[in-house]
């Protein structure tokens, strides 16, 4: 098992621009192009919720939330793995249900690929 660990600098936030779970292409868990690719869930959603708006978070993968979107898309005769886009932009987190105090200002792109 693996995690996401995606973090940002002081004052900043991590704001998830996508997120897929499943066999997307032929690459670090996929390494025949004989595997079935291009099926995915779209993950965008548990991504926000778990990491978006924070200065860091840690997810483990696989977990139940990321099967049970994937379930049914891809074989499962294969590893799948969690692939996200973020940006860190200028903010503070803010703990409470109240509103974000993130305001763009510039948003550099980082990439995470994790296998299963």
């Amino acid at each position: 098992m693996e995690s996401l660990n995606a973090s940002c600098g002081i004052q900043e936030v991590l704001v998830m621009s996508q997120a897929s779970y499943g066999l997307m292409r032929v690459g670090r868990c996929v390494t025949s192009a004989a595997v079935e690719t291009g099926c995915g869930a779209d993950v965008l959603h548990l991504a926000d919720r778990w990491c978006s708006g924070r200065k860091d978070c840690s997810v483990q993968v696989p977990n139940k939330d990321l099967v049970q979107a994937s379930t049914g898309l891809c074989s499962e005769l294969y590893a799948q793995y969690l692939e996200v886009d973020y940006h860190c932009i200028p903010g503070m987190q803010h703990i409470g249900n109240q509103g974000s105090y993130s305001e763009i200002l510039t948003c550099p792109a980082s990439f995470l690929l994790l296998a299963v």
